[in-house]
């Protein structure tokens, strides 16, 4: 929710939004960045970061049109 209170948005119908690309590419590379920030200062492991990467995008991406 957080997320999507800081992107630009418009309605696009009863109920329906559209969200602004940018603002989600934006968001993703800054959070993407500190997720990682966090699994390099406390040397978690790679794949684990990998894993929970790609599912938070693909979590995300699903949502952003």
């Amino acid at each position: 929710m957080i997320m999507l209170s800081l992107y630009r948005y418009q309605r696009v119908g009863a109920g329906l939004t559209r969200y602004d690309p940018q603002d989600f590419e934006l968001f993703m590379y800054r959070h993407f960045d500190a997720l990682n920030r966090i699994f390099d200062r406390f040397d978690f492991d790679k794949a684990l970061n990998e894993e929970m990467s790609g599912a938070l995008f693909h979590y995300f991406s699903g949502r952003k049109a």
